[in-house]
C-alpha cells in the first residue's frame, strides 16, 4: 500500500512558506515530492473581473514562476486547483451545490455548476494560468474535490494528464484509474484538529484493509506554529517512510 502526498492551496501569496513546509517534509520523507495543487488567484475580487491581470507584484510573480518551474523540473507534479477556490456568486448552482458550499464555507468552486458553467470556469482558469505564464499543468483537482461528474470529461478534453477526485486519480495518458481514498486534516481550534488527527489515523487503517493506496492532502494551515510538529508526527505514525510516494506516473 502506498500513500501519495499532495500539498493543496499553493498560491502566489503563500509559496514562500510552502517552500519551508516542503523542506520540513523532506527531512522525514526525503524521496517524496508532493504534488502541488495551485490556486491561480486567491483574490476573489480581482479574479472575477473580465480583465484579468493577476495577483501580486512583478517580483512575486517572477519568483512564483521560478518556484513552480524548478519544482516541476525536479520531478514534482503541478495541478490546477481552481481560480479562487471559492464559489463565485456570478454562477448559478443547483441545490446540491448550494448545500455542499454551506458545509465547506463556500470553498467548493465547482459544486453544483451546469456543464456550460463548468466549461466556462475551466476556460477562465486556463486563460488566467496562461496570462501569468505559469508552467504547463500536469493535472486538475477541484477545490474540496467537489464537482459534477462530467467535470472529469471536460478536463480530459483539455490536454491535462491527471484528474483527481476525492477517491480516484484518473491518468488519461495511460488510461488508468487509481483508487485512492483521501486523508485530509481539519479543525478551527486545537481540539478539533486533534480529533481530525485521530480520525484520519483510524480511517487510514481501515482503508489499508480495503484499498491498495490512499492519498494524503496537506494544507498551509497544517503547518502553523502550533500544528506543524503534530502533523509531522502524524505522518510518521501512518507508515514507514518507504510507504510514502510522489503521485503515480
Amino acid at each position: 500500500m502506498m500513500i501519495y502526498v499532495a500539498y493543496h492551496d499553493v498560491c502566489i501569496n503563500n509559496f514562500q512558506k510552502v517552500q519551508q513546509h516542503l523542506g520540513s517534509l523532506s527531512e522525514i520523507l526525503p524521496h517524496v515530492k508532493p504534488a502541488l495543487m495551485v490556486v491561480v488567484n486567491p483574490d476573489r475580487e480581482l479574479s472575477c473581473r473580465t480583465n484579468f491581470k493577476g495577483p501580486g507584484n512583478a517580483s512575486d510573480l517572477s519568483d512564483f514562476r521560478t518556484f513552480l518551474s524548478r519544482y516541476q523540473a525536479q520531478g514534482g507534479l503541478i495541478f490546477q486547483h481552481g481560480l479562487t477556490h471559492f464559489a463565485h456568486d456570478n454562477y448559478r448552482r443547483n441545490l446540491v451545490g448550494g448545500w455542499v458550499n454551506s458545509k465547506v464555507s463556500k470553498e467548493a468552486e465547482f459544486a453544483g455548476l451546469s456543464r456550460e458553467d463548468c466549461r466556462a470556469l475551466v476556460e477562465q482558469i486556463r486563460l488566467a494560468w496562461d496570462s501569468l505564464q505559469l508552467v504547463q499543468a500536469d493535472g486538475f483537482v477541484a477545490p474540496t474535490w467537489h464537482g459534477p461528474r462530467f467535470l472529469k470529461h471536460i478536463i480530459g478534453q483539455c490536454g491535462l494528464r491527471f484528474f483527481e477526485s476525492r477517491s480516484l486519480i484518473h491518468d488519461f495518458q495511460k488510461a488508468k484509474v487509481h483508487k485512492t481514498p483521501s486523508l485530509s486534516l481539519w479543525g478551527s481550534d486545537s481540539d478539533q484538529f486533534a480529533s481530525s488527527l485521530r480520525w484520519n489515523l483510524r480511517y487510514y487503517r481501515l482503508n489499508r484493509l480495503l484499498f491498495q493506496d490512499v492519498k494524503l492532502a496537506l494544507h498551509p494551515s497544517d503547518f502553523s506554529v502550533d500544528r506543524s510538529q503534530q502533523v509531522l508526527r502524524f505522518i510518521q505514525n501512518l507508515a514507514l517512510p518507504e510507504k510514502f510516494s510522489s503521485y503515480p506516473t
